[in-house]
């Protein structure tokens, strides 16, 4: 006589393969468009539906143990997958941005075209083609070359900034909250004599610290003020990892390329570890 197989139950319990097949029905290629929202353009990709009412559509058990079952804030897991994700080895995050520059230069190079057959009275006397235009919009790679040796700078310089910023955090956590931001500022100056304390109180260092998920971070607005600065570094919920990054950035001799936060904080810090690990591999050897 057979034995009898498990159990089957209803509704069905929403396992790994289960869940990921449904997670393969629910995907539908995004929607662009282009929003233009105060002093910003933005670059805007939309799935066509809300995540818990396509899956409730699907399956109402596996929404039930999903979303129901258990507290899930969409957008913020989301963000955190974004910042996660990788495609083929290499961070989501960094392979969107060439991909959205090209997009960009080719608008910017359709209305230089365009320019060159306007109503003005200057038109006939533009030059160049797309060709051209193309040319001198792409960006600059930097040589290999100087690549490793900047990268190196940044990882020799985070490792001997970072310690001081943990230093930093527990310092303004426990300065006394009665005393108004002039006298932490003095108090900051007087505690850190590094050169960069100054990125912080007086720059914009708090304006480029990069997005890391779970923590708050400002849009850079290129102004820098006592006011802001002091206020900020004492209410935003920021890392060490994040300060010290937006120090790098903000630093002219140590970004002299003024390199974005995300691309020191995922790629040039990284590989100057790298770097340092295989020197010091080989001296041991």
């Amino acid at each position: 006589m057979k034995s009898k197989g498990p159990e089957k139950r209803y509704p069905r319990i929403t396992d790994s393969k289960y869940a990921g097949q449904l997670t393969f029905k629910m995907w539908r290629s995004p929607t662009f468009e282009i929003r233009e929202v105060a002093d910003a353009t933005e670059f805007v990709h939309s799935l066509p539906f809300l995540l818990p009412k396509k899956l409730k559509k699907l399956n109402h058990a596996a929404f039930y143990t999903l979303f129901v079952a258990q507290e899930v804030n969409v957008k913020a897991v989301i963000e955190k997958a974004y910042q996660k994700s990788k495609y083929k080895g290499k961070p989501v995050s960094s392979l969107l941005d060439p991909i959205l520059r090209r997009v960009f230069q080719n608008a910017m190079a359709d209305i230089f075209t365009k320019a060159k057959t306007s109503g003005d009275r200057h038109a006939s006397l533009i030059k160049g083609d797309k060709r051209s235009f193309a040319k001198y919009a792409r960006p600059r790679r930097i040589r290999d070359a100087n690549r490793r040796s900047l990268a190196v700078r940044f990882a020799r310089r985070y490792a001997v900034v970072r310690p001081e910023i943990v230093r930093l955090r527990k310092f303004v956590k426990g300065f006394d909250q009665q005393k108004d931001n002039s006298e932490l500022k003095q108090a900051l100056e007087k505690d850190f004599k590094a050169r960069w304390i100054r990125c912080v109180t007086e720059g914009n260092a708090l304006r480029f610290i990069p997005a890391v998920p779970g923590y708050e971070r400002l849009p850079f607005s290129g102004i820098a003020n006592l006011k802001d600065n002091i206020t900020e570094l004492r209410t935003l919920d920021w890392t060490a990892r994040q300060l010290t990054v937006g120090i790098l950035a903000e630093d002219k001799r140590s970004n002299p390329t003024k390199l974005k936060p995300k691309t020191i904080l995922e790629i040039y810090i990284p590989l100057g570890n790298r770097i340092l690990r295989s020197r010091k591999g080989r001296k041991l050897a």
